[in-house]
């Protein structure tokens, strides 16, 4: 992941107030720049595995929290 990956969430700041990054399978910290980048952005950033991050997605948009996700795809294949 790139800071760059994140330029359009930055953009929309003012309409989000944390963002989920669902990692994948498990929960995974992304690069200590890129926590930076956001965090001076004034955007909490939750880290946590993909479906996690989708559940919790969906609790919080229920409560009207401005809330955005970044989701990296799970294959549930199989």
């Amino acid at each position: 992941l790139k800071i760059s990956d994140f330029d359009p969430v930055i953009a929309e700041r003012g309409e989000i107030d944390l963002l989920l990054l669902g990692m994948g399978q498990a929960m995974a910290r992304p690069a200590k720049a890129l926590r930076e980048a956001i965090a001076a952005s004034g955007i909490m950033l939750d880290c946590m595995a993909t479906g996690h991050a989708v559940s919790t997605y969906n609790l919080l948009l229920a409560e009207q929290r401005k809330v955005a996700a970044a989701l990296i795809a799970v294959d549930h294949a199989g």
